[in-house]
């Protein structure tokens, strides 16, 4: 083969990977268009999860023409406007179709990785396949616009840097060096990552490759770059550091003399990490703190839940769930182990792909999301297991189908999983919700919405508005908004929420709760807020909005509605509808099972006596009696079930499943798919 033919080959390759991975995402916009409710104008909602709102917003803002500083938080905004502006694209479609594109980047330095093991065709099909394996769970679907779909490829390009510097020479590090500075440019908790990432770097260095003088420039090099110097200081720290290196290569020097510099700065670079907290960070997201302390006026301890601890995709999993989310199944998952291992038992460097995998053992203790590291490298064990069953019968006709038919069966697995996975997605906000907060939450007054954080960044975009807590700010503040939701006292509600809000927009964006604690102790501005004699002129509109998405997310809510040692007032719980028997009288849940002949509810096997149940359909309603007791369920639009007692009367459930705002709030939209209420 010619060299010209020998580099078209490699780049039609490298450009396969990337266009079946491509592909694989694109499935997604397929069958959201022929969802009516998930598209407004013929075109498919931009927003799918809740992270893309934020990045939206800036790039909103930015196409708008206001000044938005550049930063690791605004990169990514910056870039979706920058896509919009000079593509001439519409936003929406940017945030929608921006995830397919970039997160499919992924396949290439995996391609690359295979290369520098001169299997470079074995890489193809890692990339490709790899490429829609990722795809799995949701950290790069079509619609999840957030920092991930930039974070995977990045960090697989540092792993591909480290494998290439090793076996092709130290020019190669100039690829992590890039990956290091795009990785702190762009995502605002990077230094995690680069600094944990460093740290395996050194391990592996320290155990396999001590007497390779290359391996100690590479990590020296890398560490320059990971300085948190500013702009462009660490990048020409490390380039000068490279220099040195390709300069000190060509010289015959003692390897223990530069494994005495790698130690000096490797301690040098763990003691800043460490100091600066980004490897407690790490431990912080294993090991989630049950509670937040803070001090009022008083010095009295006031703890409040950590948000952490209750968010789904932080907790940890079991065992079952981390061989679906980081492989698909068990026997996928077992393989690829397997042929991981043996890829570093055989090819140089190859052991550096078990970071990753580690991480996503990782997600036993610290949740879902950390099995996504893992996806690639699992693949890659697998197809390299088959690669090599392929080459021990080698010289039979029949020994190339040992690689090319569990490769097929692998590809098509992981097509078909996406696609059902998909079949399960939604837009964050449908077509009916759009409508409603278009039309009452969009208009010239200046004002916050209250509601739970979820829906914090999705309203930045969609609406003029701000609100009180969000997807980044939801610590402290998630007491003002739970306590004032599972309040039975309206008066109360209204004068503790006008009161916090016009204190927030006062030292905007900082968490108002702390600040009020500083100003009276816990217990005095309860009580007063309850007497009314805390009063704030009204500067700012206050709206609440509430949808289906929040009924789920209530027994939380109430977990954060008191702090520690205070006494609820009664319990929530939810559920999700399974099956209902009319015949037999019965509601099946996930977790419950009610009994409409005997007005019987069990839970874990117990059975409980309720006093009514409540049909609703999204607006109305009717209420079935069994007896005296306040206990009740309410079963909504027959795909969820709420148990409550205490609650019935909170302000939550008078306006979400009543309608009934009382004196102090007027209700501006109540349809089956969102509530909009606002206070007088």
């Amino acid at each position: 083969m010619s060299w010209w033919s020998s580099k078209l080959a490699y780049i039609g390759g490298l450009l396969g990977a990337y266009l079946v991975a491509l592909l694989g995402h694109l499935l997604l916009a397929w069958y959201a268009k022929e969802q009516p409710q998930f598209l407004v104008e013929d075109k498919i909602i931009s927003l799918w999860t809740a992270d893309g709102g934020l990045h939206g917003f800036y790039a909103k803002e930015i196409l708008a023409g206001h000044s938005i500083p550049f930063n690791s938080t605004t990169a990514l905004g910056h870039l979706l406007a920058f896509l919009a502006d000079k593509l001439h694209l519409d936003l929406d479609r940017v945030l929608f179709y921006a995830p397919g594109f970039l997160g499919s980047l992924i396949a290439l330095p995996l391609v690359g990785i295979f290369w520098v093991w001169r299997k470079f065709w074995l890489g193809v099909a890692v990339g490709a396949i790899a490429g829609i394996a990722v795809n799995y769970y949701f950290r790069t679907h079509l619609g999840y616009c957030d920092t991930d779909m930039l974070i995977f490829p990045l960090f697989y390009l540092l792993l591909f840097s480290w494998i290439a510097t090793l076996n092709r020479g130290l020019l190669w590090s100039l690829v992590g060096i890039g990956a290091i500075q795009l990785l702190l440019a762009s995502y605002h908790s990077a230094r995690p990552i680069v600094y944990g990432s460093l740290l395996f770097l050194t391990l592996y260095l320290f155990l396999l490759e001590r007497k390779n003088p290359r391996a100690y420039f590479l990590a020296l090099i890398l560490y320059g770059a990971a300085l948190p110097l500013p702009f462009p200081w660490s990048l020409l720290l490390a380039l000068g550091l490279l220099g040195l290196g390709l300069w000190l290569e060509r010289r015959s020097i003692d390897h223990r003399i530069l494994m005495a510099i790698f130690l000096l700065g490797a301690l040098g670079i763990g003691d800043y990490g460490w100091t600066k907290g980004y490897f407690k960070r790490i431990g912080d997201y294993l090991y989630k703190e049950s509670h937040l302390s803070w001090s009022d006026k008083r010095g009295q301890e006031v703890q409040l839940e950590a948000t952490l601890k209750t968010v789904f995709e932080a907790r940890g999993i079991s065992w079952e769930q981390l061989t679906l989310y980081g492989a698909g199944g068990t026997l996928p998952f077992l393989l690829g182990s397997i042929g991981l291992l043996l890829l570093a038992r055989r090819e140089r460097g190859g052991a550096l792909l078990l970071f990753p995998y580690l991480i996503a053992l990782l997600a036993l203790k610290g949740g879902v999301r950390l099995t996504t590291f893992g996806v690639p490298a699992i693949v890659a064990g697998n197809l390299y297991l088959f690669y090599l069953l392929s080459h021990r019968f080698a010289t039979k006709r029949w020994g190339i189908a040992l690689f090319a038919l569990p490769s097929l069966i692998l590809f098509g697995y992981y097509l078909r999983l996406v696609d059902q996975y998909n079949r399960l997605l939604s837009p964050f906000f449908t077509r009916d919700q759009l409508q409603v907060i278009q039309k009452s939450l969009n208009d010239s007054k200046k004002g916050y919405i209250l509601t739970w954080w979820d829906y914090g960044w999705p309203l930045w975009y969609y609406t003029n508005k701000r609100t009180l807590i969000d997807n980044g700010k939801h610590q402290w503040d998630n007491f003002v908004v739970a306590r004032s939701l599972l309040s039975s006292d309206l008066a109360f509600v209204a004068r503790f929420d006008r009161f916090a809000i016009e204190w927030f927009d006062r030292i905007y964006p900082w968490a108002v709760f702390p600040y009020l604690l500083k100003r009276y102790s816990y217990q005095e501005l309860m009580a007063k807020l309850q007497r009314g004699e805390l009063q704030m002129k009204k500067r700012n509109e206050i709206y609440y909005y509430f949808d289906d998405r929040i009924l789920l997310r209530l027994p939380i809510i109430q977990r954060f509605a008191y702090l520690k040692g205070e006494k609820p007032e009664g319990f929530i719980w939810t559920d999700r509808v399974v099956a209902i028997d009319s015949q037999a009288k019965r509601i099946t849940g996930r977790f419950v099972q009610i009994d409409l002949g005997k007005g019987l509810v069990s839970i874990q096997g117990k059975e409980y006596p309720f006093g009514y149940l409540i049909l609703h359909d999204g607006t109305a309603w009717k209420a079935i009696g069994y007896r005296k007791l306040p206990y009740t369920i309410i079963l909504y639009k027959k795909r969820y079930l709420i148990g409550t007692s205490g609650y019935l009367k909170s302000f939550f459930f008078r306006t979400f499943f009543f309608n009934d705002p009382g004196p102090y709030f007027t209700t501006l939209a109540y349809t089956k798919e969102a509530k909009v209420f606002k206070l007088k």
